[in-house]
């Protein structure tokens, strides 16, 4: 699938160490992001991240209000 494909059903994957990609997510949309950071702005946005196998914990950063980021259990 293209990116603009990607974009257009609403999911979008982002592969790398510090790359930046804006990505205006709507309700129930998929970002897969292989890296190392996730960063967060804006308000009221939720991420829920996975832990890849023998991975350590993401750096998260928050900015803006009523931003969640939480591990998947």
């Amino acid at each position: 699938m293209t990116a603009a494909a990607q974009e257009a059903s609403g999911n979008i994957d982002i592969t790398g160490n510090d790359e930046t990609a804006t990505h205006a997510c709507m309700p129930g949309s998929t970002v897969e992001i292989t890296g190392n950071a996730i960063s967060v702005t804006g308000a009221s946005n939720s991420v829920t991240w996975k832990r890849g196998h023998g991975k350590s914990k993401p750096k998260v950063s928050r900015t803006g209000t009523d931003n969640k980021v939480t591990q998947e259990k």
